[in-house]
This record gives C-alpha cells, sequence and structure tokens, in this order.
C-alpha cells in the first residue's frame, strides 16, 4: 500500500495503473518532476522530487516527520514537495 503525501498536507492511499508495480512515469507524476529514492526502512522507501530545493517547492511538514522518525538526513527546509511512500515490492 502506497501513500501520495502533498506538501499542502493531504494524503491519499494510491495503487499503480497497471500490476502491482509502479512505472517511472506515475512516479515522476506523484512527485512533479525527476525522482530520488528515499530508504526510510527496510522495505519502505519515499520518493521525492530530486530538484526540489532548486524548484522552490513547499516544506511537506508530514513527509519531514517521517523522514525525522527515520532517521533520514535532511536539506534545511526538510523534504520538499508531495511525496509517494511506498515498498520495495511496489516499485522496479
Amino acid at each position: 500500500m502506497a501513500w501520495h503525501i502533498k506538501a499542502d498536507d493531504t494524503a491519499a492511499e494510491v495503487h499503480p495503473a497497471q500490476g502491482a508495480t509502479f512505472s517511472l512515469k506515475e512516479l515522476q507524476g506523484f512527485v512533479g518532476g525527476y525522482i530520488e529514492m528515499v530508504t526510510i526502512g527496510p522495505e519502505s522507501f519515499m520518493i521525492v522530487n530530486e530538484d526540489g530545493m532548486s524548484l522552490n517547492l513547499p516544506s511537506n511538514e508530514r513527509a519531514t516527520m517521517i523522514g525525522a522518525a527515520a532517521s533520514v538526513l535532511m536539506g534545511p527546509g526538510g523534504v520538499l514537495g508531495d511525496v509517494l511512500l511506498c515498498t520495495r515490492r511496489e516499485i522496479r
């Protein structure tokens, strides 16, 4: 089960359009650009926009709290923009 967490503090459970895994195009759509995979657990990832700082994306406080709880190193603004939380089984 994956969660799309937006910077506006809304979240929704999401599923791959076809099959069991998200395509690269789907992942890019959730974050609005190039992706970066951040490990937040043994089988869990946070997919973020790789260019969040240069695009001046807004801070995502919920995702920042999740990252902090997982001891993920973040930039000064925390996690920026929309993110996707997913498991290893949901990505290719």
